[in-house]
């Protein structure tokens, strides 16, 4: 695992690409009810981004795509789909699917339920994008799209996603954006990070 600590001067070029953004969620706060004390905004948590400045990180982004073929994988939440395709083309990305679907429990089986406008959620969507084709060799080729696991401290997202993109894709160079946590690529030497948490340049339009 190597920390790319300025995006803009990173020379690598990969084939998979794993992006949890900070999304701003156009600045909306959402909070728990009665029973449940904790507030969803992500700007209390750490530095957001709004979806023009995520669009301008296209020209950094497509330098660390493989043109060869490159895939993209992008966490988002059920409101902000409009948002996720827009950043997905800005990056240079052509949409293909939804590869990953979180369910979050309290415990493994009890779903995790949050506030929301229309109905109460419990998931959030990992998109996969590509450039060109699909990069090979491929790896597994059963890898199953949801995810059962719980949710944890805030806007940390499950292992288990992780450990399936790098079976499907084993040989691949990868790059997680955004990281917040080094400890899961720690020992990948195929996998790097970039992240703000993790003592890398803040990324600036």
């Amino acid at each position: 695992m190597t920390l790319i600590k300025d995006l803009k001067k990173c020379k690598n070029v990969y084939q998979v690409i794993y992006a949890d953004p900070p999304w701003s969620y156009r600045g909306q706060v959402q909070r728990g009810g009665k029973d449940q004390d904790y507030s969803s905004s992500a700007s209390e948590y750490y530095t957001t981004l709004p979806v023009d400045d995520l669009c301008k990180m296209g020209d950094d982004i497509k330098r660390l795509a493989d043109p060869e073929g490159c895939l993209l994988y992008l966490w988002y939440s059920p409101p902000i789909m409009e948002d996720a395709i827009k950043v997905t083309e800005a990056w240079g990305f052509k949409h293909a699917t939804t590869a990953f679907v979180w369910v979050k429990t309290k415990d493994g089986v009890n779903l995790q339920v949050n506030p929301g406008h229309y109905t109460m959620s419990s998931c959030e969507m990992v998109n996969v994008s590509k450039v060109r084709r699909v990069p090979k060799p491929r790896g597994a080729r059963n890898i199953r799209q949801v995810v059962f696991a719980p949710r944890t401290q805030h806007s940390a997202k499950p292992l288990e996603v992780r450990e399936r993109i790098k079976q499907m894709h084993p040989l691949q160079k990868k790059i997680e954006l955004f990281s917040r946590f080094d400890q899961a690529n720690a020992t990948d030497p195929l996998f790097d990070d970039f992240g703000m948490d993790l003592g890398s340049v803040p990324w600036t339009p």
